[in-house]
């Protein structure tokens, strides 16, 4: 069995802790991007990220994602 370091599991506890105890969803909209650019620059920093991990935690690998774009929240 492998072990997880202490930072790691300390951020998923607190993330998880999060979660439990937040409005997530209006956390979401609050940070969501304000236009396409910025969506594609965060979606491109976060790949970029990802491509430095280790990979040792399946949780790690980026599935495909689409960002929808502000104007797709407003419209709902």
């Amino acid at each position: 069995m492998r072990t997880v370091a202490p930072t790691a599991r300390r951020h998923r506890d607190s993330a998880t802790e999060f979660a439990r105890s937040h409005d997530v969803e209006a956390a979401a909209r609050d940070a969501a991007p304000e236009s396409p650019e910025e969506a594609r620059s965060l979606l491109e920093a976060e790949r970029q990220g990802r491509a430095r991990t280790r990979g040792e935690d399946g949780r790690d690998v980026m599935q495909d994602v689409a960002i929808d774009s502000p104007q797709d929240d407003k419209a709902t």
